[in-house]
């Protein structure tokens, strides 16, 4: 989820739903479309990514990478998020 509408390289205004946040209130999503992402090898692209107006971080479902064949290890206050071939994407503290 991000609220920042310039990170979409392709975008679909036709999706709307809603998405629980985390003092339990529910903020309207208006569109999902792609995000290109800058890695340490390389670019890579999130699919179903939605656009949240309302929320000031940019958030990465667990589960979400799961589905998209990225394992994700949590060691000491750090996140390993790996492709399937086991390359180190991304370390996030």
């Amino acid at each position: 989820m991000t609220a920042d509408l310039r990170l979409f390289k392709d975008f679909d205004t036709n999706f709307l739903s809603k998405v629980k946040v985390g003092n339990g209130e529910y903020v309207k999503v208006k569109g999902k479309g792609v995000i290109k992402v800058e890695t340490m090898s390389g670019t890579k692209t999130l699919k179903n990514m939605l656009y949240v107006p309302k929320i000031n971080q940019n958030l990465v479902s667990v589960r979400q990478l799961l589905k998209s064949d990225y394992s994700l290890s949590f060691n000491d206050g750090v996140c390993d998020i790996r492709e399937r071939e086991k390359k180190n994407i991304i370390a996030l503290n």
